[in-house]
């Protein structure tokens, strides 16, 4: 009796372990089928910790990637037309010629746009100013470049570089033809700044520094406006140009008004 039930449970093991083989020889030839007609094992299929990350993902996290792409894109699209559109020192070339409404007591208008810019507080610098103490000459006021005949420029940016004598309430404008002699309130001229404008305050960037040897307390030698106007991709709403002038309303202190510098960053089509 008893060695008939050995007998039994060694042919119950030999038939389980006959099952465990034929069962692992199984899978062994499913996964090469697998292999051989998809490429790929069975077990790349199941689910991972990376894989379900992903799939987990939230809105928000879809909204930032595809946020990162639309700013990539963008990127690319401003490279290639940068490519196109080189921006350069326009001002300084010596065909530009620069005319005033007012012949301060110091440098002549040319000045503004000399190559390099002087550094003589007397002499390199152009003010609408009767005598040293910087004597407003009454009214409004502008300097103009004309960028020579056959100019179509493009601007990008424009560089006041004031003297303590500065102001805030002016107009960048420019346009393609003017009258013989500019008129103040002339109609064809396409404003590009208004310093007046709050709504276009964030275009301006402002920059002291020096001492001015006009005054015993502190008062910069240089104010510098930085006005940005476009970038190589959006544009302006003002047509091409010729001329372009700085129109001042009002100076910012009770002087007259004194420009160093000018300049104008674009491309010349």
């Amino acid at each position: 009796m008893k060695r008939s039930y050995s007998n039994n449970r060694q042919r119950m093991s030999l038939i389980t372990l006959l099952h465990l083989v034929i069962a692992a020889l199984v899978i062994i030839w499913l996964s090469v089928v697998w292999k051989v007609f998809y490429g790929s094992s069975a077990g790349d299929f199941l689910p991972n910790k990376d894989t379900m990350q992903v799939e987990n993902y939230g809105k928000k996290d879809q909204d930032v990637i595809h946020k990162v792409a639309q700013i990539a894109n963008k990127d690319d699209a401003s490279l290639e037309a940068s490519n196109h559109r080189i921006i350069s020192l326009l001002s300084r070339d010596p065909k530009v010629v620069v005319t005033s409404d007012a012949k301060g007591n110091l440098g002549p208008a040319s000045v503004i746009v000399q190559d390099p810019p002087g550094k003589n507080w007397i002499k390199d610098r152009w003010q609408a100013a009767g005598d040293m103490h910087g004597t407003a000459l009454p009214g409004q006021h502008w300097v103009m470049l004309d960028f020579g005949e056959g100019a179509s420029i493009h601007v990008t940016k424009v560089l006041i570089d004031w003297e303590a004598a500065f102001a805030k309430n002016y107009r960048i404008e420019g346009a393609q033809t003017i009258e013989t002699h500019p008129k103040i309130n002339a109609s064809k001229w396409c404003v590009l700044f208004d310093g007046n404008d709050d709504s276009q305050k964030n275009k301006r960037e402002v920059e002291e520094y020096g001492q001015s040897p006009g005054v015993k307390f502190k008062m910069p030698l240089h104010i510098t406006h930085t006005i940005h106007l476009e970038d190589a991709l959006t544009g302006t709403s003002c047509p091409p140009l010729r001329y372009l002038r700085v129109f001042i309303n009002k100076p910012g202190r009770g002087w007259g008004v004194s420009i160093w510098e000018l300049d104008v960053y674009g491309w010349n089509l």
